[in-house]
Formats: structure tokens, C-alpha cells, sequence
């Protein structure tokens, strides 16, 4: 089967013979940077669909992508090649979408109405693009822009919600009960353990304080890092070895099982840059 790697067209004039499946930023952006959890949960959620990709959710994607990275300039062009570059090597077919005259009525009508107060409005769009084409899939782990769609699709939705970071959080997830286990003698039992991504590393904090830094480049393999937190409670070198490597091991090799994948339950995290693990 030949891949489409496609330029921009507008959303309206997307073939309606073609099975495609639209995406939202916080899938969007860990694709973006390689991530093997959301390239595998992506491909499967796809099941054969081409990715769509507004420019909507592109461009936000792209100033998330600047801020992560530090930089002070990147151009839109510059990160769609990059994504694109990765796209390609992951083999996903993709389109990128921009909204004409119609839908960006549609789209303004929508967010100046904001009947759903929790959605910004690169999710307006996502809602009004899943709207008007109800045979489309969506790959989004965020409750809030799901609920939104499924109620204005009504029995006309014939696309389905499917998840594309669940692996990705899960992952992190894990670390943050294995931090739970490893600091039980620093912390309360109710302490609130949550983390930030950061593109190619993730920072897990301990009531906001940061206490480990995971740097998981495909150049750095694993390597971790521990904040002064961790060095004024745990003295003791040997043991700051110990927390290092049984944290650097268990996210090297967490691996999801492959029932849970398919059929398990459905498990969420809320989909903000910056959001936390529960």
C-alpha cells in the first residue's frame, strides 16, 4: 500500500472515500519527538487511516514544540518538515488541513458561543472538523474535547474516539508510584507526586519541588538525574546510586501488556502541556 504524505489542502476538500482519523496537540507533540509509546499507540489507533493534522493544531503544536526546546526562534515551516521527517520515518500516513471560509465561520461561530467553557480554541477547532466529518476518528486522551465531541455528534458520529498517549502516561505513571515506594521515609503518604514533560526529558516533582529528571533521548538512551532535593534527603552516595538506576531501569523497561492495550480499561489523564500524573 502506498503512504500519503501529504501537503496542506483544505479541510473541505478532503476525499470522503478516504479513511482518516484527526489528532490533537498532546498526541501530536510526543509524535513530534519520536516517542516509541505514541508511535505504537498512533499506528494502532490509525488501523490503516491517514493521520489529519490541522494547521490549527500543528501551529499550537509548534509553540509548544519552541518553548520545550528553548529556542528562540523556530519557524512554523521548520517544525512541519521536522514532523513530517518523522512521520515519514514512522511510516504514518499524514494530510495536513487548513480551514477555508466555511469552517473557519463554523469554527468562530462555535467559540464565541462557548457552549463547551472547558475546550480552547485549537479544541473548537478539532470539535468542528470532527463535527462535520462524523465518519472521522479522533486521537485524543483529553476527557473534556471527547465528551464535547461525542455530544455534538450525537447518533450521526460514526467515528471513534481512540487514544494515542495512553502508553506514554502509563509509562510515567509507573515511575511516579515507584517514587511514592523508593521516598515513603521522606514524604507523606498523601504527598502529591506529579511530572512535567519536557520533550526529550521528564521532571517528576514532590509537592512541586522537583525531585528526578529523566533525560530519554534516542541519543542519551536513559539517564537520570537527581535534584538537590533528593541529595539533602538521601546522604548517603550509595543509596543515590541505588534511586538512580532502579528509576532509570523501571522506565527503560516498563513495557505495556499487550491485553491491557487492546481490551483493558480505558484509563485517562487530562491532556495539557504541563499536566500531571494523578
Amino acid at each position: 500500500m502506498k503512504l500519503n504524505f501529504g501537503g496542506e489542502v483544505d479541510f473541505i476538500c478532503l476525499d470522503r472515500n478516504t479513511k482518516y482519523c484527526l489528532v490533537d496537540t498532546m498526541v501530536l507533540l510526543p509524535l513530534s519527538y519520536g516517542d516509541m509509546d505514541v508511535t505504537r499507540d498512533v499506528r494502532r489507533g490509525l488501523n490503516g487511516a491517514t493521520l489529519v493534522i490541522l494547521t490549527k493544531v500543528a501551529g499550537e503544536a509548534s509553540y509548544k514544540y519552541k518553548e520545550i526546546e528553548c529556542i528562540g526562534e523556530t519557524y512554523y515551516g521548520d517544525f512541519i518538515s521536522h514532523l513530517s521527517n518523522q512521520l515519514k520515518s514512522a511510516k504514518i500516513a499524514f494530510q495536513f488541513a487548513w480551514f477555508g471560509d466555511e469552517m473557519l465561520n463554523f469554527w468562530n461561530a462555535m467559540v464565541n458561543e462557548k457552549t463547551h467553557m472547558n475546550l480552547s480554541g485549537v479544541d473548537y477547532a478539532l470539535l468542528c472538523a470532527a463535527m462535520k466529518r462524523p465518519d472521522m476518528d479522533v486521537l485524543t486522551d483529553d476527557r473534556g474535547l471527547e465528551g464535547s465531541i461525542n455530544q455534538e455528534r450525537g447518533a450521526k458520529g460514526i467515528g471513534r474516539i481512540r487514544q494515542g498517549a495512553i502508553n506514554y502516561n502509563k509509562r510515567r505513571n509507573a515511575v511516579v508510584w515507584r517514587i511514592r515506594l523508593l521516598l515513603a521515609a521522606h514524604i507523606s503518604k498523601n504527598a502529591h507526586i506529579k511530572w512535567h514533560d519536557l520533550g526529550r526529558r521528564t521532571v517528576f516533582l514532590v509537592e512541586n519541588k522537583a525531585v528526578i529528571s529523566v533525560n530519554h533521548s534516542k541519543k542519551a538512551g536513559v539517564q537520570v538525574d537527581l535534584k538537590p532535593w533528593i541529595h539533602n534527603k538521601m546522604r548517603r552516595e550509595s543509596v543515590q546510586r541505588q534511586v538512580a538506576a532502579n528509576i532509570g531501569d523501571l522506565f527503560h523497561k516498563w513495557r505495556p501488556s499487550k491485553k491491557a492495550a487492546v481490551n483493558g480499561k480505558r484509563w485517562y489523564q487530562r491532556q495539557r502541556y504541563g499536566d500531571v500524573a494523578p
